[in-house]
């Protein structure tokens, strides 16, 4: 996610969002192939993102959680 989303204020993340997330569901209503818009919705999910962080006064994990091992192997052998 992009970092310089969460110095901006809530509304403005809102608009932001708003303004993009209809962007593209017009474009997927136009008919648009859904792996054209890669980048359109990727914008959508990182102002989703920057939002509800905005919103709980969380950070975003740096990574995706998939790529962090949770488990602890340490007590199975």
């Amino acid at each position: 996610m992009d970092r310089n989303l969460l110095s901006l204020d809530l509304n403005t993340l809102k608009e932001m969002y708003e303004h993009e997330a209809e962007a593209l569901n017009a474009s997927l209503l136009q008919g648009v192939a859904w792996s054209s818009l890669l980048e359109q919705r990727k914008t959508v999910t990182n102002l989703s993102i920057a939002l509800q962080a905005k919103r709980t006064g969380s950070n975003p994990p740096p990574n995706h959680p998939a790529e962090h091992s949770t488990r602890d192997d340490r007590n199975n052998p």
